[in-house]
């Protein structure tokens, strides 16, 4: 059952080196992708980064990875993993101004979501 309200719209890439992440407790979940609706209707073409339930600006983005590193217990913080689902169509500059402020934020293992290569 998701626990998080989605806010944006987001088809994963396809890719073939796919593993599971761990232990839920210590994952931080990111979606971006263009804003919806809560019937999940495109709202309009601007890039947004939803992290957990809220909208969040890149500059804002080690500011609530601090807020979820706190409500984390001490050995789900030794294990946090931010795991990013990116629309396929967003811009590499924008992926890359997120990595910059997780790396700020000191969240240093990424996960990317994708399905898996239909062959």
């Amino acid at each position: 059952m998701r626990q998080t309200e989605l806010k944006v719209r987001y088809v994963v890439p396809q890719g073939t080196e796919l593993e599971k992440t761990g232990h839920k407790g210590s994952v931080v979940y990111m979606y971006i992708g263009r804003p919806v609706d809560k019937q999940g209707h495109v709202l309009s073409d601007e890039t947004r980064i939803q992290l957990n339930d809220h909208y969040v600006t890149v500059a804002e983005i080690p500011g609530a990875i601090a807020e979820a590193r706190d409500r984390m217990s001490t050995e789900d913080r030794m294990r946090m993993t931010v795991n990013i689902h990116a629309d396929r169509q967003t811009e590499m500059g924008v992926i890359n101004d997120v990595k910059q402020a997780l790396r700020q934020a000191g969240a240093l293992r990424i996960n990317y979501s994708a399905t898996t290569k239909e062959q």
